[in-house]
């Protein structure tokens, strides 16, 4: 008996306010995080790396390269998705694949698992399809969107609603997920100043983003497997997905705190600001996170049309003193 497992990860990203960087427009910061957020998701093999379970990748080219290569046009059609690009709209006519290995526990022991997965690029991020072996086939969806972008997702398969906007209206589409709403995760060292935003409303307007400081890191998937392997699989990808989250926005404060330290000092000129100087936060801030990844979760039934769901909401608090 089959299952579908289908699930939402939201992460917020908090840019620096603009008065802490003066010699920027608010519209340079959002840009500049924006683009190191999607140049994260644009380098493969260091994204699928992130994942804690993974050990080994290796790129294949065709089916003489591995025995688990994909057969994309297949794949894709198992998930209702057209596997031809369409280059004048950012989605690429180029499939990556990767071989991976990830070492997963049972019960007192572990073993090594190789699969293989097909990826190309989407407007903001990358999107997908994974053959896990033992009949498990996941669609994975992953994106950067500026707050206003927010609102299309109700065109997309899976859904993620605010926790607080949830009771208000449902989404139309039959795949619900929520998350918890609290304050946004910022970059380390940039959260001293206590006027910093927290979790707006989507907006229509295109300055949304720059007039909350915020960017997000969107997850969907879909896993398809038996009935058996599925309450093992949600439990493990829910763990090492939030690790994946955790270990996205590290290296995105990395990315984005080097480039804003040298585009400001560039436009101040000699003897201007860098880290710890007064055009940029210092260092020596501390980390405030709430609701870090959370993620709602469904469970649907078999092929008989019937459904089950279980939903789950997670919280964490971390603090992390730089400097």
């Amino acid at each position: 008996m089959q299952s579908t497992l289908r699930a939402a990860f939201i992460t917020d990203l908090l840019l620096p306010p603009p008065h802490s960087l003066p010699t920027l427009t608010p519209s340079q910061i959002s840009a500049i995080g924006y683009d190191a957020a999607v140049s994260i998701l644009h380098s493969p093999e260091q994204f699928i790396r992130s994942n804690p379970l993974v050990t080994d990748v290796r790129r294949v080219h065709s089916p003489s390269d591995s025995k688990l290569y994909i057969d994309v046009p297949k794949w894709c059609s198992m998930f209702n998705l057209n596997h031809h690009g369409d280059p004048e709209r950012g989605i690429s006519n180029e499939w990556q694949q990767f071989e991976i290995t990830d070492k997963l526990s049972w019960g007192l022991g572990t073993s090594d698992v190789v699969y293989t997965t097909a990826m190309r690029r989407i407007p903001g991020g990358f999107e997908s399809v994974t053959s896990a072996g033992s009949g498990v086939r996941i669609y994975g969806r992953f994106e950067i969107l500026r707050p206003h972008e927010l609102g299309r997702l109700s065109s997309n398969p899976t859904n993620i609603t605010k926790a607080d906007d949830a009771a208000k209206s449902r989404p139309s589409s039959s795949h619900e997920h929520d998350y918890s709403s609290g304050a946004p995760n910022t970059v380390p060292g940039w959260s001293d100043d206590t006027s910093a935003p927290t979790n707006q409303p989507p907006q229509d307007s295109e300055s949304s983003a720059h007039d909350t400081g915020l960017i997000h890191y969107i997850e969907h998937n879909e896993t398809r497997c038996n009935k058996v392997l599925s309450v093992y699989i949600k439990a493990t990808t829910a763990k090492s997905h939030r690790t994946m989250h955790e270990n996205f926005k590290r290296r995105w404060g990395e990315i984005v705190k080097q480039q804003l330290s040298e585009e400001a000092a560039a436009r101040a000129g000699p003897g201007g600001s860098v880290i710890g100087a007064p055009g940029l936060p210092r260092s020596r801030g501390r980390d405030e996170q709430v609701g870090t990844t959370s993620g709602k979760s469904g469970l649907a039934g078999a092929s008989d049309g019937t459904r089950s769901k279980e939903h789950s909401r997670t919280n964490s608090k971390s603090r992390t003193t730089l400097g």
